[in-house]
């Protein structure tokens, strides 16, 4: 995915850049070509948007960062390195410092992400183009927006809001004028909603691997809806993904790195490990020392199909990883792609909105909640074992521990459900509202110096 190099402009996070140098940096293409004259052509274009897909497969993002983040955050992943350099252990005892490496990469990730869509969405309109692939790249760069920023701020809450492409000199300015500043979570999720609206109206039914479509903007604005406890437009968007999407019948068929883009992914960050620099790093290995919890493996029931699949074995060249990322190296690098949106997903968000809609005994969202159960080889709860609304809602949230464990969910489901307190207690962490949010980079809090606009997270 990273051939569009040899030609794309070297794009660099306003954010990185900063953290550098206040001056201003003028952009130019490997060519030596200018930028103007670049974004001309539908190739140059899309390339551009290659570019924003980039740098979701990034050590930044989900290449590496992730997963000593998001993952290991939760209750499903641990860091057990006892040495004080490490980074990531601090992560998982709720202990990381604004200065922590992998929250820096994190961020430096999602504005460089942000930056190459921003320059797409803002120059495409302008290009002489054929109209419907205009807007389907213009969508596929906001779906990329909207998924980075959903991320960033279920990570750090409010956020800077950028939109549109600018200059250095331009934030510079902002700095000064003591206009850039960290934007409220409402107006962060009023333009997701917004990107994801025109990408699930303008994107194709299919789209090459890797890239999104028309079901992949729709399950992402449902789960955007669903975080915000907008139930009845989740379950309206939701619904218009059923159907178009199955469950495999084996559990591990969906992971099996010679079964990708398979017809329970709806969405999935790809890499290749046969291409030189398009693998990535094997996640969850124990080379980083981040493991399978006991707990997690004691949750499944012993007949679980789901259980091998985040149970450990080793690979050829000692990699020792669960099923679920299991791969054998090529070019030193792995080739699983990372799950971002699969079926079952959607199935339990569905089921998760009609309950919140409106508890009905053996009802739809029975049914969704059992194809799921179903396809582990458990069986179908009925009225009689949820005899509520809420043990209907623990039940989802357990189940989705379950089936997306290790895939970046669990953190968030626990923070949508206001339970993170109370699980993160079950492994013997005891944290407060305020280690619901990580710290904003530290050098960003110097640098853009305004304490009332831009001000760090609490307690750090």
């Amino acid at each position: 995915m990273k051939n569009y190099k040899t030609r794309f402009i070297l794009v660099v996070s306003i954010f990185s850049i900063l953290s550098c140098s206040k001056d201003f940096i003028e952009l130019s293409s490997i060519s030596e070509a200018s930028s103007e004259d670049f974004y001309k052509t539908s190739s140059d274009f899309e390339n551009a948007v290659t570019a924003c897909y980039d740098a979701l497969q990034s050590n930044d993002l989900y290449g590496q960062a992730f997963d000593r983040l998001i993952a290991i955050r939760a209750d499903d992943a641990v860091d057990d390195n006892s040495s004080s350099s490490t980074r990531a252990a601090d992560v998982d005892k709720f202990q990381e410092s604004s200065t922590n490496r992998f929250v820096n990469n994190a961020w430096r990730g999602s504005y460089i992400g942000i930056s190459r869509c921003n320059i797409v969405i803002s120059r495409i309109d302008g290009a002489s183009i054929d109209a419907s692939l205009k807007n389907q790249l213009k969508a596929e760069a906001q779906f990329v927006r909207a998924l980075i920023y959903f991320n960033a701020v279920r990570m750090w809450g409010e956020v800077p809001l950028i939109t549109k492409e600018q200059t250095v000199l331009e934030t510079n300015q902002q700095i000064q004028d003591k206009t850039l500043i960290r934007n409220s979570i409402a107006d962060v999720y009023t333009s997701i909603i917004q990107d994801l609206t025109f990408a699930q109206q303008n994107l194709p039914l299919s789209n090459s691997i890797g890239k999104a479509t028309s079901g992949a903007a729709k399950s992402l604005l449902g789960k955007v809806y669903l975080t915000q406890g907008n139930y009845s437009s989740a379950q309206a968007i939701l619904s218009e993904v059923i159907g178009k999407y199955d469950l495999l019948t084996s559990f591990g068929a969906v992971f099996d790195v010679a079964n990708k883009n398979n017809k329970e992914i709806i969405f999935a960050v790809a890499y290749n490990k046969n291409l030189a620099n398009e693998g990535h790093s094997a996640w969850y290995n124990n080379g980083n020392f981040v493991l399978i919890p006991q707990t997690l493996l004691d949750s499944y029931d012993a007949n679980d199909a789901r259980l091998s699949l985040v149970e450990t074995s080793e690979n050829q060249d000692g990699f020792i990883m669960p099923g679920k990322f299991f791969d054998e190296q090529s070019q030193n690098q792995f080739g699983n792609d990372f799950p971002v949106l699969r079926y079952s997903d959607v199935l339990l968000m569905s089921a998760e909105a009609l309950n919140e809609i409106g508890y009905v005994a053996d009802g739809e969202a029975f049914d969704l909640l059992n194809k799921v159960r179903n396809r582990a080889g458990l069986s179908s709860y009925t009225s009689s074992d949820l005899v509520n609304r809420q043990e209907f809602r623990d039940a989802v949230l357990w189940e989705r521990k379950l089936e997306l464990a290790l895939e970046y969910d669990r953190w968030f489901d626990l923070l949508r459900t206001g339970t993170a307190i109370t699980e993160m207690a079950k492994v013997g962490l005891t944290i407060t509202n305020d280690d619901l949010l990580f710290p904003i980079p530290q050098s960003e809090i110097e640098i853009i110096n305004n304490p009332s606009g831009f001000p760090q997270n609490p307690s750090y």
